[in-house]
């Protein structure tokens, strides 16, 4: 049997590709995505399956992070040549990673082929290579065998078909927006680099001065130790502004729509963390905003659904971690997350990107990047459409306090004002599911591992 390990779900459809394309050759085959291809269930576990029937473990090297358990698999495969004095890692070479990058030394493995140059040309080198080592394949009905797994895995009565489909974007109008927005320009220097998170008032900084909603006495008493010029202050029209820019200013319209874009995303922060919704940042200054466990009642939101009725989904939920080997078992606190993303193309609206937040606790996150990507891409494989659609409307509504419009201050007599109601299409093509499948609620290969590392005592459950 060829074992097929990849490191990340990215590569995912190369590892597909290649184990098709091997059990079309006559070998058996398996591999995470494809399971056991031309050969019986004759093992339940992977060392068991490394260790005594692999005759080479293919190892998909690329630029993502290798999880744990690739690892542990690698370390086993060695053992395995180890103890039968032969051949069995071969390390596959799918992108510009450097060979010096290989996890355990492999990029100076002999046996090392390239796919990064071609997957058609190292798929030939990785055949020559098997039958040099004299790995022949068994099956004479490889094809047969690749069809009917296709079959089984892509059904012929799934898939696209002549319906009526609502869909639920995730992008909210604006109904009301401020009807005018100003440049004040300041006495006193202004630094570059200068954060106007620090004002009390939404604004953003242009040449010498700061672009606000607020008329020249609210950013004087708010900017005090700038000198505001309340005097010169010039004021234009929002539609206007984002149109067209400042040109009496020498403001161009994309860098107006770059700081109408900034005021909105800071008013946003601003009034979700007024809501009690928790902060948590993402690259490039960006952040999301969640809500600790028993902010709400039984960790519920409402959102109303397209029949009119009120319905409830949980913003915060938990998964059973897998037990170490004193069965010991722990929780990992779900949190869902939304970032505010302002948009004017082709009207202007807010448009609210979904992320999850994991804590060991329900109030502080845990602080390996790495391990919350890991958590991330566990938890949400079983969530289907519905459920993401669902706790967006949840968390739209209350951020908006269960009103019919999202209302954002952004001066002292000034709002914008964003309907729940996403934008909804009518689609006449709709995805046929003719059997879904059953959810895979497998646990994390290294969730106890993280445990440690973030110090989180575990707990009985």
């Amino acid at each position: 049997m060829i074992f097929v390990s990849h490191a990340s779900p990215e590569d995912n459809e190369f590892a597909r590709w290649l184990s098709v394309r091997l059990a079309a050759s006559g070998f058996e085959v398996w591999s995470d995505v494809t399971k056991l291809l031309g050969g019986e269930k004759f093992w339940t576990e992977i060392e068991t399956a490394i260790k005594q029937h692999a005759v080479k473990f293919l190892l998909c090297v690329s630029r993502h992070p290798i999880r744990s358990g690739v690892l542990r698999e690698i370390d086993w495969a060695i053992e395995a040549e180890s103890e039968k004095s032969r051949d069995i890692v071969v390390p596959l070479k799918i992108d510009s990673t450097s060979f010096s990058e290989f996890p355990r030394d492999l990029g100076s493995y002999v046996n090392s082929i390239r796919f990064d140059h071609g997957w058609a040309e190292g798929l030939e080198q990785l055949l020559a290579m098997l039958k040099r080592d004299g790995v022949t394949p068994r099956n004479q009905d490889g094809h047969s065998i690749v069809r009917e797994s296709w079959n089984r895995w892509f059904p012929v009565d799934e898939g696209l078909g002549r319906g009526r489909d609502v869909c639920v974007s995730n992008v909210f109008p604006t109904l009301r927006s401020p009807p005018a927005v100003w440049y004040h320009p300041a006495s006193r220097h202004i630094r570059r680099g200068f954060k106007t998170d620090q004002l009390p008032v939404v604004a953003e900084t242009f040449g010498n001065g700061f672009v606000s909603f607020c008329t020249p006495t609210e950013m004087r008493d708010a900017a005090r130790r700038f000198a505001v010029k309340t005097g010169a202050s010039y004021t234009t029209d929002w539609k206007t502004f984002i149109a067209q820019g400042v040109p009496a200013l020498g403001m161009g319209d994309r860098t107006a729509r770059r700081i109408a874009s900034a005021l909105i995303k800071r008013a946003f922060e601003r009034h979700a963390e007024r809501r009690g919704f928790q902060r948590y940042g993402l690259a490039n200054d960006n952040a999301c905003y969640w809500l600790t466990s028993g902010f709400l009642p039984h960790d519920e939101g409402s959102y109303e659904g397209p029949d009119g009725k009120r319905h409830k989904r949980g913003l915060v939920g938990f998964k059973s971690l897998t037990a170490n080997k004193e069965g010991i078992k722990a929780k990992r606190i779900w949190h869902f997350a939304v970032q505010g993303v302002p948009t004017f193309e082709p009207d202007e609206a807010l448009i609210l990107k979904t992320h999850v937040v994991f804590s060991p606790d329900g109030k502080t996150p845990y602080e390996s990047d790495s391990y919350q990507h890991r958590a991330r891409r566990n938890q949400g494989k079983n969530w289907w459409n519905d459920r993401w659609r669902d706790r967006l409307l949840t968390m739209m509504n209350v951020l908006a306090g269960e009103a019919k419009a999202l209302c954002i201050p952004v001066g002292a007599n000034s709002d914008f004002a964003f309907s729940t109601a996403p934008v909804r299409f009518i689609s006449d093509t709709t995805y046929l599911v003719v059997d879904r499948q059953q959810d895979e609620d497998l646990p994390d290969d290294d969730d106890f591992e993280m445990e440690e590392v973030a110090g989180v005592a575990a707990e009985d459950e």
